[in-house]
């Protein structure tokens, strides 16, 4: 017995090292020690063949695999079935449940390679995943011997990764599977014909060579402002510009590296602010308040926000490598104190009264600069406590709207309301601006119990995370009535300039100073956490907030995206921050805390009201519309697998298609023996489907129907002596009486097999393929 399953297991050894060589990639650092998994996935086919033999394996099989997938799930959750309870809240069953829905919640939403600290549900659904693919492949290899359910079951994981990655060496990688295609029909088929296993591994292969081809399907904020195009000549980089169009996004098939950024802390990269609102759009309007020859920028230290006494400070100096970028934008952290070793080619440095630095000419491709930031963590109190004391450098920059520079007066002035209410009928007449009255009054259901400058703007920024939609092909660009209020009253779906743009102007018309920031999030970390790429599939916009104490504070109202800083309510650590600032009845009126609570499980926050949830209780948060490692800039959503379980179900019905037109065929015949022939195939694939061996073939009529009665206990005796006379007695109107006859009395054993057989046996002979090999 050992050495009928050393060829299987030595197979299986060799799939295993294929399969985890591409599952590795879909976390970040890469999923290490998998081999105890593939192990543990072997172990019920090995127990099962060496306890119950060749004959008994496929029975005794689940009696191994049970407790072996319970050790599967208590090693990947921690949570074992020795409890005093298994149901219930607090019971086993709860708790797997949870976390398994957890996880393939993630699954959907979040970019890949995804951080295994970070998203411990989703580690624990990928790892479990991974060993029932390994389960499978040990099973159909060792146990049943069934090669396509192997190459299937080695499949999958090659399918997934490649669609979720544009991988690299993909002809290489697809040969590699051929062979391990060819090799399964080798060692659990060595008499079929080569031609035949040969063209079934060439069919398999075509499919996963196409899977590979397949970009992945959930893009991230690959912003329409932004024409990318890679010239022909290397060393040239793409170009683009800042153009709010609010149609729907397209992008390059294939993702573009930007940018490497050498940074302790992620950030979001900010190239350029959008200050000025034309009514439609938001664009770009600058004032160079200082210039400098390359390649060094020193900003005064007047001219910089002055964080409050005791306010924590972080200070750290980012290399940036130009890797493919054509740009005149300085991209870095957003509070920038110093730039040096700007390239002399960019000629000069101009910094504008809004904080962004541009160069005179493009900063030339290949060339690296540094940017020493200040970055003050805010404190949720001090924001709640603000007062709306602007400057008028301030005021005159984050409050103008519409062309003629229409300014609603300042948050918590007195009578502003029915100020505001004479600057719609006065200014917001136009057809394409009118509905801005509609998108204020609707927006102050969600901020009627705010009583501070900032709680209007976390209630808004909550308020698109949980009720609006991150859908890129939403287009707006024809709206009548204007892009931006159409998708904030009628559409609800968007990408996030059409977040960040309308969260912006709805502020500004609480009197609150904002802007549009735009530029790249912070990318994919490498493993040795040194630096991050940066691709155009990283791209951004969002909300920058002014408060007294900070200056500029970014805020996210982009769906799927997240924000490190606990004061932005998309923070995993918000709802513990919230509920210690906002203590008391004013948690429940700005947030509503029932509503609070349930974004904090949303997110998978250890703060919420309710208490820590997940497993032990770290936060876990999907990320945003930007993209995975390894130049992926790519990752998972639901349509995929709508397109790939309606592909299972195309593939499980033209089989059984296939299956019901062989069964008509004894129907169309003419000629006896051509009837009684195909009577016989038919009933032939109907045993063999349900386990009997191809031999079957060589029983004669009567030896057949002795083998139904023991295998299935079905009388087919009247069926065997027709099928005798049809198929071997002389031509004339007897021999057609029998085939017709043969042909009722086999309509009559497979109505019989039919009820002697369970409801899953059927269910399994209906898509099992043996009865179509040779």
């Amino acid at each position: 017995m050992l050495r009928r399953c050393g060829p299987p297991v030595g197979l299986y050894v060799v799939i295993c090292a294929f399969v985890i060589w591409h599952v590795r990639q879909l976390e970040s650092p890469a999923i290490p020690d998998l081999w105890p998994w593939a192990v543990l996935a072997l172990a019920p086919a090995l127990a099962a063949v060496l306890v119950g033999g060749e004959h008994r394996a496929a029975r005794l099989y689940g009696l191994f695999a049970v407790p072996t997938l319970v050790a599967a799930i208590g090693f990947a959750t921690g949570h074992w079935p020795f409890r005093p309870h298994l149901r219930g809240d607090d019971g086993y069953f709860r708790l797997v449940g949870g976390e398994l829905r957890d996880g393939l919640d993630r699954w959907v939403r979040t970019i890949l390679p995804f951080d295994p600290d970070r998203y411990s549900a989703l580690h624990t659904v990928v790892l479990l995943a991974i060993f029932i693919c390994l389960a499978a492949l040990a099973a159909a290899l060792v146990v049943f011997r069934a090669p396509y359910p192997a190459m299937i079951a080695a499949f999958v994981p090659f399918l997934v990764v490649s669609t979720v990655y544009i991988l690299d060496h993909v002809a290489f990688r697809a040969a590699v599977f051929l062979a391990l295609a060819l090799a399964i029909l080798a060692v659990l088929q060595p008499r079929r014909r080569p031609g035949l296993q040969l063209a079934a591994g060439a069919a398999v292969i075509l499919v996963a060579v196409a899977a590979a081809a397949v970009p992945g399907v959930a893009k991230s904020a690959l912003l329409d402002w932004k024409q990318w195009g890679k010239a022909d000549r290397p060393g040239e980089s793409v170009a683009f510009i800042w153009d709010h169009s609010y149609g729907g996004l397209s992008r390059p098939d294939k993702p573009v590296r930007l940018l490497r950024v050498y940074a302790k802390e992620p950030a979001y990269w900010r190239a350029v602010v959008l200050g000025r609102f034309n009514g439609i759009a938001w664009v770009e309007e600058t004032r160079v308040v200082q210039s400098a020859a390359p390649p060094a920028l020193t900003v005064p230290p007047d001219q910089l926000a002055v964080a409050p006494e005791g306010a924590t400070e972080t200070r750290q100096q980012v290399r940036v490598k130009n890797v493919n970028l054509a740009t005149t934008h300085v991209v870095g952290p957003s509070e920038i104190v110093a730039i040096a070793g700007i390239d002399r080619d960019a000629a000069r440095i101009d910094r504008t009264d809004e904080g962004v630095f541009r160069t005179a000419q493009p900063i030339p491709v290949d060339s690296e600069f540094t940017v020493d930031t200040v970055q003050v963590k805010p404190d949720l109190k001090v924001l709640k406590e603000s007062q709306p004391n602007y400057p008028e450098e301030i005021l005159r920059q984050g409050l103008p709207l519409l062309p003629d520079g229409t300014m609603f007066p300042v948050y918590g002035a007195p009578g502003r309301e029915q100020v505001a209410a004479d600057i719609f009928s006065q200014s917001f007449w136009d057809p394409a601006v009118i509905r801005w009255k509609d998108a204020y009054a609707q927006s102050r259901t969600v901020t009627r119990d705010a009583e501070s400058a900032f709680e209007v703007v976390a209630a808004l920024e909550a308020d698109f995370q949980e009720n609006f939609t991150y859908d890129e092909t939403a287009d707006y660009a024809d709206a009548p009535d204007g892009p931006l209020p159409a998708f904030y009253l009628d559409g609800k779906t968007g990408y996030c300039q059409m977040f960040a743009g309308t969260m912006t102007v709805l502020l500004r018309m609480y009197g609150i100073p904002a802007r549009v920031g735009e530029g790249f999030v912070e990318g994919q970390q490498d493993e040795d956490g040194r630096y991050f790429d940066v691709t155009d599939r990283d791209a951004h916009a969002w909300v920058e907030v002014w408060f007294p104490e900070y200056g500029w504070l970014a805020f996210e109202p982009t769906p799927t995206r997240t924000l490190p800083n606990d004061y932005s309510t998309t923070s995993p650590d918000f709802s513990k921050a919230a509920t210690a600032a906002f203590g008391g009845p004013t948690a429940g009126r700005v947030f509503n805390t029932a509503r609070l609570d349930d974004l904090a499980r949303a997110l998978g926050s250890p703060g919420g009201l309710l208490g820590p949830t997940g497993r032990g209780g770290r936060a876990e948060r999907e990320a945003g519309d930007g993209t995975g490692a390894g130049g992926s800039g790519a990752a998972w959503r639901p349509g995929f697998v709508s397109f790939i379980a309606l592909l299972a179900f195309a593939l499980v019905a033209l089989l059984v298609l296939v299956k019901r037109l062989r069964g008509v065929l004894p129907y169309v015949r003419r000629e006896p023996h051509r009837i009684a022939g195909a009577v016989r195939r038919d009933l032939e694939a109907f045993v063999r489907d349900q386990g009997v061996p191809a031999a079957v073939t060589t029983l004669t009529p009567r030896e057949f129907a002795t083998m139904l009665y023991r295998e299935f206990g079905v009388d087919a005796q009247a069926w065997a002596a027709e099928q005798a006379r049809a198929r071997y007695g002389p031509r004339g109107r007897r021999s057609d009486d029998a085939a017709h006859n043969a042909r009722r009395e086999s309509r009559l054993v497979k109505r019989r097999l039919r009820r002697a057989l369970s409801v899953s046996e059927r269910t399994r002979g209906a898509v099992r393929v043996r009865s179509l090999l040779p």
